[in-house]
């Protein structure tokens, strides 16, 4: 049998004893990225020709998805039996009125740019009072309207505000009969942060004077 016959043989040995024996097939890897081959004898070089035949594929195909598969190499086609799912994202509660009211408040404290230097602001002449309850929508829309653009958590807050109090459960209220005045800057301030103060954080606590009376 000539070199080359016990050659071939030798490396047809080798790609098959690598291929049949993970844990050989790992040593070959190692050997293979460490550089270990490099160190085989002449007469080995069929071995590390069978090395390099198996583990050229499976470098390239590790690389792209099977190194960081979870499934071990004894796994059925050594293919990750794992489901990937998509992240479950947990719904965000509304905060409750009570809640926003509050925050509106606190930031409404802390109002420092005046946009009335740049455009006319108006408010609802009468104060707020939950007892004679009217023109509640009107109070948030003048607020809102007259406050800087950079006030926008405020006015994302009293959209919140507006459409609590504009529930079918709410009962309603008078926005007729509203007059308006134009205040400072001051003025707007301290009437916006004595309306949250006065607004409940229940609209069923506002009855109009009409149910009041019945």
């Amino acid at each position: 049998m000539d070199d080359e016959t016990l050659s071939e043989r030798q490396e047809k040995f080798g790609f098959l004893e690598l291929k049949s024996d993970p844990f050989l097939l790992l040593i070959a890897v190692n050997m293979v990225e460490g550089g270990g081959t490099q160190g085989l004898s002449k007469t080995q070089g069929p071995v590390k020709n069978g090395i390099g035949r198996i583990i050229t594929p499976y470098l390239r195909q590790r690389n792209r998805s099977l190194f960081h598969s979870p499934c071990p190499l004894h796994c059925s086609g050594g293919h990750n039996q794992e489901k990937h799912l998509a992240p479950i994202t947990p719904k965000t509660r509304e905060p409750d009125l009570e809640t926003i009211i509050a925050q509106t408040l606190e930031l409404s404290r802390n109002i420092t740019m005046d946009p009335g230097k740049d455009r006319e602001v108006k408010i609802v002449s009468e104060e707020f009072n939950r007892q004679e309850p009217k023109c509640i929508q009107t109070h948030i829309k003048t607020f809102s309207d007259g406050l800087h653009v950079r006030d926008q958590a405020i006015k994302k807050n009293l959209e919140r505000i507006a459409a609590r109090f504009n529930a079918s459960s709410c009962p309603a209220l008078d926005e007729t009969s509203c007059s308006f005045r134009i205040p400072d800057h001051e003025e707007f301030k301290t009437q916006l942060i004595q309306f949250l103060e006065e607004i409940p954080s229940d609209c069923q606590n506002l009855k109009p004077p009409s149910s009041a009376k019945n």
